[in-house]
């Protein structure tokens, strides 16, 4: 009997291990996870990862991803982990009285200053004459942690900080007439038939002759609502219902959604669509965040007007999530609300984009959560705002001495504050500018001494972003900070290379200077740090002729938007290469023919880490491109043909993935088209990618290899270094991460 049950518990296991890994392999990936309101990793994340990400570490979140019956295994964990063993809470999420909480713990005074900053700018900028109120949305922690004694964030701190930072606003306390009942069980937002009391606190308070208190409501119900935080806690919850409210004035409402564009030939923000629809739009209840039915979800600006208003009064709503649901109840005390999200849109588009005067009233709405993730609120990108957008004001006219003073003052504002992306002419060309635009053009090397002398006093400077990035002359860009370690590090990886596989091989190497670089050096920084990575790589792998190519390159070399350098400014890079390592070569800019693609957005553009307007991108071609063949390894370990240019990846997340398909192990280039029969193996990062056409035009085959995606072990497997050139092209950055490159298993 003991032997049977052992020989079933063997077969009942080996079925296991034999069946999910099939039914894995069976199953198509699936796009979405429902409940959790987020997109699955698909095999195309596990064969081309991002880059610094582990192959194998990338594998084994696509197989948690995927995993067969995933959602029911969540579900599992989740009662044995809160209901058997009695935890309080399961990745800080919680539930009291059936009502699903996350805990907020943590006060980030920083980030609520930096939305404070932005706020008072924008008081200060458009509605210096305004009246100003401000309100602050407790979250649902806020009132279940007094209860139950979960630990929870200094909320009278935000409170305290909130209040002395604005200046010159009303404060409308809200806090006493909401409680954790007013909220939806599984979601973190409140329920707007809940809520009426709070509306009418706020119109009363700001519009004295209006009350609402006593509007009549038609309540309607949508069901089943299942919350945000039904999907992340996982566990068996009843949904929610949504009940939204109507009226006479609400179902007369018109609700139109703006879209703002940055018009490059006038350099001012415009509207470029507008959207029309209900108040409420039901047919969103399907949608992933059912909560779109309010306003259809977050937009950047959003008029509602109010015909059957008992006034002509006005209100400018800045606000958050929370803001969808009660604008209908706010908008039904006055003509006209417009809703401003600052999560979406740039405040230097409100000038031209929203319309106002003095007698308008403004809110600022927010969450205490929206308060402590301040850096989501967008700040100024620097752009003037155009004085004739902007409500007319009964001040008299300054003297010229005033104008002389608040015309430096406005300079020296400027200093501070990144010029928006505007495309200006390259050295080599000439534009008129219409000159009252001209206080936000940066600086450009083609302007005599006279004019250069002339400009000192609004020279742009470097601003740094609560985030990290900074921000010069309109372009982004991140600090690089010498790491010594790590550029050691990467020196003794491509020595010991060099030993294993090249020692019949002219050895080449190069550094690319990263912006930063430019950006130290146009401002008359310390470069000693560069100094100290090209000298480590010289002198530490004295084996390799150094190729300099630092004089060859400058700021506007580089994208604006992403780190990386522009293809069509790097030919005579190239042609350094390449002729240093087989002089009867050369390559010429007049060789090619440039095709353009607009609207590229750079890494640090589509993360949303900055707001700049989108660039274009350029690729270079001739005959000896066009005649190319490429094959790249796979995560399968076999070869697959791939395009040279790859106009369809501009859909990736990474649009820089259009040149070479973008991060690949291995990818060999042949030119047929070649005067010689020299081949090149060259040793790369990213910045590689836009360069290997251009290298590849001097040589019959070349292969390109990136070291952060396969260990130097498996090297002659796929690439042939016998009777070739070899040349290790990284640029600064990666030099000091320099840990991100394989060394040698043994």
């Amino acid at each position: 009997m003991k032997k049977t049950r052992l020989i079933l518990n063997a077969v009942v296991f080996c079925l296991l291990i034999a069946v999910i890994p099939a039914v894995f392999l069976i199953m198509p990936d699936k796009e979405m996870s429902v409940s959790e309101r987020r997109p699955l990793m698909s095999f195309d994340d596990v064969v081309k990862p991002e880059d610094g990400a582990h192959p194998f570490e990338v594998f084994e979140t696509y197989f948690l991803d995927q995993f067969p019956m995933r959602e029911s295994f969540r579900s599992l964990k989740a009662f044995v982990y809160m209901d058997l063993f009695k935890k309080n809470d399961n990745n800080k999420i919680y539930t009291h009285n059936g009502t699903v909480i996350e805990i907020q713990d943590e006060l980030n005074e920083k980030q609520v200053a930096n939305a404070l900053n932005v706020f008072n700018k924008v008081i200060d900028t458009y509605f210096e004459n305004n009246k100003i109120y401000y309100s602050i949305i407790p979250d649902k922690h806020y009132y279940a942690s007094k209860e139950n004694g979960y630990p929870a964030m200094d909320y009278e701190k935000l409170f305290e900080n909130v209040k002395n930072g604005f200046e010159n606003a009303e404060y409308i306390d809200i806090v006493e007439r909401l409680e954790l009942s007013d909220y939806y069980k599984t979601d973190s937002h409140w329920s707007q038939d809940k809520i009426t009391d709070v509306a009418d606190r706020i119109v009363s308070s700001m519009n004295g002759g209006v009350n609402n208190e006593n509007a009549e409501w038609k309540v309607n119900t949508l069901s089943p609502f299942y919350g945000v935080y039904y999907g992340q806690s996982a566990l068996v919850l009843a949904p929610d219902d949504i009940k939204y409210l109507t009226n006479d004035a609400v179902n007369s409402m018109t609700v139109s959604v703006l879209k703002p564009v940055f018009n490059q030939s006038s350099l001012k923000w415009e509207i470029g669509e507008t959207v029309n629809h209900p108040v409420y739009v039901t047919e969103y209840f399907n949608n992933n965040d059912p909560y779109d039915v309010f306003l259809a979800g977050p937009e950047e600006l959003i008029v509602i007007e109010n015909p059957n208003a008992s006034n002509d009064k006005e209100l400018v709503i800045f606000r958050d999530s929370f803001g969808s649901s009660i604008a209908p109840l706010i908008a039904n005390g006055y003509r006209k609300v417009t809703l401003v999200d600052l999560r979406y849109a740039v405040p230097d588009a409100l000038g031209t984009c929203i319309e106002y005067d003095e007698n308008t009233d403004v809110l600022f709405l927010y969450s205490t959560g929206m308060y402590n993730n301040g850096a989501t609120i967008k700040d100024f990108t620097g752009m003037k705002v155009p004085d004739a957008q902007l409500p007319e004001k009964d001040e008299e006219q300054p003297s010229e001495d005033e104008e002389e003073i608040a015309g430096s003052e406005n300079e020296e504002k400027a200093e501070t504050q990144p010029d928006e992306e505007i495309e200006v002419p390259e050295t080599d060309e000439k534009a008129e500018i219409p000159s009252d635009e001209t206080d936000n053009i940066p600086v450009v090397s083609d302007k005599n001494q006279e004019e250069i002398a002339d400009d000192e006093a609004v020279k742009p400077t470097v601003q740094t972003l609560d985030n990290g990035m900074m921000l010069y002359d309109g372009y982004a860009f991140e600090k690089n900070n010498l790491d010594k370690a790590q550029l050691d590090y990467a020196v003794g990886v491509m020595n010991k290379i060099s030993q294993r596989y090249l020692s019949e091989s002219r050895v080449y190497v190069s550094v690319i200077p990263d912006k930063n670089y430019h950006v130290v050096k146009e401002t008359g920084g310390d470069l000693s740090d560069y100094d100290t990575v090209v000298s480590t790589v010289r002198n530490g792998f004295a084996t390799a002729n150094y190729i300099d190519i630092f004089g060859l390159l400058s700021l506007s070399d580089y994208y604006k938007t992403d780190a990386h350098w522009r293809q069509e400014n790097i030919v005579d890079v190239a042609n350094k290469l390449v002729s240093s390592m087989n002089p009867s070569v050369g390559i010429s800019a007049s060789e090619f023919t440039v095709t353009t693609v607009p609207d590229f957005s750079g890494t640090y553009l589509k993360s949303g880490k900055v707001e700049m307007p989108k660039e274009d991108v350029k690729y270079l071609s001739d005959g000896r491109i066009n005649g190319m063949t490429a094959t790249a390894l796979n995560g399968a370990g076999k070869l697959v043909s791939m395009a040279v240019y790859s106009e369809g990846r501009l859909a990736n997340v990474e649009e820089y993935d259009l040149f070479l398909g973008g991060a690949q192990t291995v990818v060999t280039i042949e030119n047929p088209n070649s005067l010689n029969d020299k081949e090149l193996v060259v040793f790369r990062d990213s910045f590689g990618s836009s360069i290997a056409p251009l290298l590849a035009c001097g040589y019959k085959k070349t292969t390109f290899v990136d070291t952060r995606y396969i260990v130097p072990d498996m090297l002659p497997n796929f690439v042939d270094f016998a009777n070739s050139d070899v040349l290790f092209l990284y640029s600064a950055n990666i030099l000091n991460k320099g840990r991100i490159l394989k060394d040698f298993i043994k």
